[in-house]
């Protein structure tokens, strides 16, 4: 037989012995014995059934976010294609969430509707 393939099986023999020696509390009281592990293996709380956890998304908070988001690349745009702004908000209304950018300038507001449907197609 192959050396490398005898010292694998006693590798895997010696983890096997260890594993039954550690793990047989569980299966057998040994309380008794002075040889063997008295402690039984402490379990977490997944596997008690303790544990109970419930995740949930602000659906109202995400999509202002991302109005938000919306209004910052809105005014980088406009800023690039040489329209200046001074804020964008957003404003919670009856209708939901509504975007308003204000422009410095009121006669950049065609080409400012121009620039945003251009890209920004899904903005009304």
């Amino acid at each position: 037989m192959n050396k490398n393939l005898r010292w694998k099986i006693f590798a895997v023999a010696v983890v096997f012995i260890w594993a039954v020696y550690y793990l047989l509390p569980i299966v057998v009281d040994t309380s008794k014995s002075k040889y063997l592990p008295s402690t039984k293996l402490i379990y977490g709380l997944d596997i008690q059934g303790g544990l109970h956890l419930v995740m949930g998304v602000d659906v109202a908070e995400v999509l202002t976010e991302n109005l938000r988001r919306t209004g910052t690349s809105i005014q980088d745009k406009l800023k690039e294609k040489g329209v200046d702004t001074t804020e964008s908000e957003v404003v919670k209304d009856a209708a939901g969430n509504t975007l308003i950018v204000t422009l410095k300038n009121e006669a950049d507001g065609e080409n400012a509707v121009k620039i945003t449907k251009e890209f920004f197609p899904n903005v009304q």
